[in-house]
């Protein structure tokens, strides 16, 4: 009854739309799988020459990623030197008093061997 579904069944599908398979790529990117990277980078570089290459130079200088300094050299060793304070793991303002673990203003418990 209804004209819209007078359409064969396989062209349910929208005009707009190639109904082929194949096709199913927009026209502005070529439907090569070996063309998927866009045009502004090589394949030969499969990264953008402004970001040098990851394996060589990882994080880039700026943080040390090797064994040796963990940490970027702004901040000390952490497993060397942890805050230098067993007992203040957490940050100094607060006390490593368990009683008082809220407010800074309360003196650390003299439970507590370690003394700045």
């Amino acid at each position: 009854f209804w004209p819209v579904l007078n359409l064969l069944p396989e062209s349910h599908v929208s005009p707009l739309v190639p109904a082929c398979p194949e096709s199913h790529v927009s026209p502005l990117f070529p439907a090569s799988p070996a063309s998927h990277v866009s045009p502004l980078v090589p394949p030969e570089s499969p990264l953008s020459p402004l970001v040098p290459p990851y394996p060589e130079s990882p994080a880039s200088l700026l943080v040390p990623h090797s064994p040796e300094s963990p940490l970027s050299p702004l901040v000390p060793p952490y497993p060397e030197s942890p805050a230098s304070l067993p007992a203040t793991h957490v940050s100094p303002l607060v006390p490593p008093c368990p009683e008082s673990p809220m407010s800074p203003l309360v003196p650390p418990c003299p439970k507590s061997p370690v003394s700045r």
